[in-house]
């Protein structure tokens, strides 16, 4: 998923494979977290679409968040990010499906 100059960065590749390794344990720590990114900042999604998918990122991590700190902090993020809830501004709302700002959850998951 990185790259190191001799292989260039592959996100639909990337997210291919990590789905394989979710068939085979959907449990799979590293490949939901991964998934989880991919899908929080829009990278290789199907049809090349780079639209962010807040409610597939949060599926992934909430999938792992029991055993993997760095899922908790991705959750706790999200909630920090997501607009607030008086927001209207159709652009600002767009690809987060729905999740609202929420200080508390953002903190117990920080915590």
């Amino acid at each position: 998923m990185q790259g190191n100059g001799k292989i260039n960065r592959d996100y639909s590749k990337a997210r291919s494979l990590f789905e394989r390794s979710i068939k085979l344990d959907d449990k799979d720590a590293t490949a939901n977290y991964n998934l989880g990114l991919l899908a929080m900042l829009g990278l290789g999604q199907e049809g090349g679409s780079k639209d962010k998918d807040i409610t597939k990122a949060m599926s992934y991590f909430e999938k792992i968040s029991d055993k993997d700190p760095a899922a908790m902090n991705a959750i706790g993020v999200l909630y920090y990010q997501a607009p607030d809830v008086f927001e209207t501004d159709p652009a600002k709302l767009h690809g987060w499906g729905g999740l609202k700002r929420d200080i508390k959850k953002s903190w117990k998951f920080l915590e």
